[in-house]
């Protein structure tokens, strides 16, 4: 037994060893306790211990099994094992324990973890109120998601996070073969290569109507497959939706555009799905997700085109978040945009790494009905001291805290036009190349920035006689 880590369980309970029986939370970092540490810790008597805290404590196989044999923690709730390289061998060790009846959260991230031990993960009848299970960076497969499918004791559970398995395609039809899980309302699947088969999987389950966030990153879903998801009419509660680095296209999200049943939709996230100008068309023509407040089309070259359908929208009003990064957008496209009436709630707008020159600075100052804009961010666009000053000149943006043009060289008139503007009394970040810039420039940036820290710092003491 390594002495070093035994003292150093034996210290941290030694402060509360009057009162161990009262412990609720215990949280491990820095020194690896190893098996030797975790045998050490299932020692103790600590009925009303609630949260056990052990990430990246190297406990592997063995000390699993100790944790396993504790009979005492019987309220415990929430158990945190990721990184223990626990493999097959550790969770078999851990999943027959019958005394954390009331276990709710189970974290197995990063263990090394494949088929075996999930199938004897899925068959614990003992862990009947679980409602979050994190398997995700493990290497449970096809088979292993097969086996979590056929689970029927975890009727509770509400969030299952499998991201990068390598599941497959057939391991995903599996998977949602599940009838068990009625109340499960979060859903990471990313970066499991579940194709258009995967994803058609998923659209038929009938059983998940409670779904509300459905992460599908990076899985080789293409036109057939994101037609088929728009096809989906039970998850009627679903509020978001991740689709990033699927090539969708055109095709694909026109069909998944045609989608009428998730009225509840807020974030869409469809970064790197290669949707063009006609697909970024076929997405502001969508008339049920009336709801949305966050969307990314970052990265889909988009161009004027698109960016002038998206502006025709008229029923996203709940609009907050509007990302456009690297679309080809020029200034036609921006005029477009600044010309729409239909988001006054847009708090953050993205247009960084576009076309945006100093024509479409001047259009996008015109804009009125964004009064609730807060960041506006344009750093890698072609623009100069004439469009800064165009924009300098808009009225509206009351409420605009952030400024982002990391990469623009402006003159000193430019600058401070921006700084000094009268309707952004909320301004407290231009971000700008400095380099130029003489000092007396440069103090009004920084009492600029110190805007914000101002409401953290009292004001002096007024004493009235």
């Amino acid at each position: 037994m390594e002495k070093s880590n035994t003292k150093r369980i034996d210290d941290l309970l030694l402060e509360i060893r009057e009162t161990k029986e009262t412990v609720t939370i215990l949280t491990f970092r820095g020194q690896h306790l190893k098996a030797d540490g975790a045998e050490t810790l299932a020692g103790f008597n600590m009925p009303n211990l609630r949260v056990l805290d052990l990430v990246d404590m190297e406990i592997e196989a063995e000390g699993a099994s100790r944790l396993a044999a504790n009979k005492t923690w019987t309220n415990l709730k929430e158990l945190y094992l990721k990184g223990n390289k626990l493999k097959d061998t550790g969770v078999g060790n851990l999943a027959p324990n019958e005394s954390w009846t009331g276990l709710e959260i189970l974290g197995l991230v990063d263990n090394q973890l494949g088929s075996e031990g999930v199938e004897v993960l899925a068959n614990n009848h003992t862990w009947t109120n679980l409602l979050q299970l994190h398997l995700g960076s493990n290497a449970i497969g096809e088979e292993g998601a097969a086996k979590l499918g056929e689970n029927k004791s975890w009727d509770k559970l509400e969030m299952l996070f499998l991201m990068d398995n390598n599941i497959g395609p057939a391991g995903t039809v599996r998977l949602c073969q599940n009838t068990a899980w009625n109340k499960l309302n979060i859903l990471s699947l990313s970066f499991n290569n579940i194709g258009n088969d995967g994803a058609a999987a998923l659209a038929s389950n009938t059983s998940w109507k409670d779904l509300q966030t459905l992460e599908l990153m990076g899985n080789k879903i293409e036109a057939s497959g994101a037609t088929k998801l728009g096809e989906n009419s039970f998850w009627t509660k679903l509020k978001e939706l991740d689709l990033v680095q699927n090539n969708l296209g055109e095709s694909g999200m026109r069909g998944l555009a045609a989608n009428k049943s998730w009225v509840n939709l807020e974030v869409l996230n469809l970064t790197l799905t290669n949707i063009g100008e006609a697909g970024a068309a076929a997405l502001a023509e969508n008339a049920a997700w009336k709801k949305l407040k966050c969307l990314n089309l970052q990265e889909n070259g988009i161009g004027d085109a698109g960016a002038g359908a998206l502006a025709a929208n008229s029923i996203w009003e709940d609009l907050r978040i509007l990302y456009l990064p690297t679309n080809k957008i020029g200034n036609e496209g921006v005029a477009s945009l600044a010309r729409n009436v239909c988001w006054s709630k847009l708090e953050e707008l993205d247009l960084s790494n576009n076309k945006i020159g100093d024509e479409g600075l001047t259009q996008l100052a015109a804009n009125a009905s964004w009064k609730n804009l807060e960041v506006l961010m344009l750093t890698g666009n072609p623009l100069h001291d004439k469009g800064a000053i165009s924009l300098s000149a808009n009225t509206s943006w009351a409420r605009l805290g952030i400024l982002e043009m990391f990469d623009i060289e402006l003159g000193e008139e430019a600058a401070l036009k921006l700084a000094l503007n009268p309707s952004w009394s909320k301004l407290h970040a231009i971000e700008i190349l400095e380099d130029k810039l003489d000092d007396p420039t440069l103090t009004v940036l920084d009492t600029i920035r110190n805007r914000s820290l101002a409401q953290f710092i009292p004001g002096p003491l007024i004493e009235t006689r």
